[in-house]
């Protein structure tokens, strides 16, 4: 979704972001695109 950020991911999915950044160890969360694919723990 336009405008995500790892921040905005976690709270949607109840999770914390240092649980997005261990999902996804070669994601750079400050260069998301649009349609990238992210692991959810």
């Amino acid at each position: 979704m336009a405008g995500d950020t790892f921040f905005n991911i976690a709270l949607r999915f109840n999770l914390s972001v240092n649980q997005l950044l261990a999902a996804n160890p070669g994601v750079d969360p400050e260069n998301l695109q649009i349609g990238q694919v992210i692991c959810l723990p």
